[in-house]
Formats: C-alpha cells, sequence, structure tokens
C-alpha cells in the first residue's frame, strides 16, 4: 500500500560513479511494487521524501516526473537517497543490468536492514550509521575527497577565504556525521 504524502523525484544521475556489475537479477522486476515497498520502508524510517538517482537523461523522465515507460538509461545504477531524523542516507546499487533491478535490491536491503531493529539484534538504528557516515552522493564528503582532508575542505570552502557558504555547510554536516 503506498504511503500517503511520500514524495519521490528522479534526477539524472550521469556519469556513475559508483561500480557496476552487470548481474541478472533472480527476482521479478514490478516497478509498482518496488516502489511501493520503498515508500513503506523509507517511512518507516521517519522520511517523506524519495530522491532517485538514475542514469536516463532528462529527456527519459516525463514533465510529471516519472521516467518513460521502456526507457533504461545510460547506465543501470541508481542511487536513492532521503532524510531521516538520524541523518540524510544514500544507497546506491549498481549490481543488476537494469535500474528496476537495482531499484529493487535497494528496496529489499533496507527491508531487511529493518529487521535486525525488529529481531532485537540491533537497537536505535545502529545498522544505518555506516550508510550515512559513508557519505555516498553527499556534498560534504564529495568536498572532503576533493581537498584531500576534512581540514583543508573547511579551509577552501570557508567564507572568510572567498569559499561557498553552501559548500562549507555541507562539509561541516559531514564533520559532524562522523562524530569530529
Amino acid at each position: 500500500m503506498p504511503v500517503p504524502g511520500m514524495r519521490i523525484e528522479y534526477r539524472t544521475l550521469d556519469p556513475w560513479p559508483h561500480g557496476l556489475g552487470g548481474r541478472e537479477a533472480s527476482f521479478e522486476r514490478n516497478l509498482h511494487g518496488t516502489l511501493t515497498l520503498l515508500e513503506y520502508e523509507v517511512w518507516r524510517l521517519g522520511g517523506d521524501a524519495i530522491l532517485i538517482g538514475t542514469g536516463m537523461s532528462a529527456a527519459d523522465i516525463t514533465k510529471s516526473g516519472v521516467p518513460r515507460p521502456g526507457r533504461s538509461g545510460v547506465h543501470p545504477g541508481v542511487e536513492v537517497s532521503f532524510d531521516t531524523a538520524k541523518g540524510r542516507m544514500v544507497v546506491p546499487c549498481g549490481t543488476f543490468t537494469h535500474w528496476t533491478d537495482n531499484l529493487r535490491a535497494i528496496a529489499k536491503g533496507l527491508e531487511a536492514l529493518r529487521s535486525l531493529d525488529r529481531w532485537g539484534i540491533a537497537t536505535a538504528g545502529q545498522q544505518y550509521t555506516g550508510w550515512m557516515a559513508l557519505g555516498v552522493g553527499d556534498l560534504g564528503a564529495e568536498l572532503v575527497n576533493r581537498h584531500g582532508s576534512i581540514r583543508h575542505a573547511l579551509k577552501a570552502t570557508h567564507p572568510d577565504h572567498g569559499g561557498d557558504p553552501g559548500d562549507f555547510k555541507a562539509v561541516m554536516g559531514y564533520k559532524t556525521r562522523l562524530g569530529l
């Protein structure tokens, strides 16, 4: 059952910044069922908006913001991101040969991670910490990587040194998420 009020937005993610696997999926490809599961899992984590990055061009996405039927894009990789009370989560998958299979893998992976709480193996969302700390698709993490260290990124982006205030805030947020 879809979650009322949940927003899903697609964006172009080209080039694909992660590895691609090229495997055929052993599960059924069902976009409607996948989106329903993804909405539910994000809702359970306290999210209310999902951003799905794919290899599709702007021409592959309709004016209403959904992919045109039958389009596959320049690569099959998918990156799902959303905000939770504990921070932004970004989950990429490029294992399978079709983007909808990679999206399904992400939805099923989120379901499996949530089961760790349900079965008492993890508490208070510990299993999600790595996804938030990795900074995949995170501007702060990208800036730190580009400048070589948090210290250098902070200096390069600081408004007093001619840097962009938004970039500085992103680096500070990344530093805070890492607990530094």
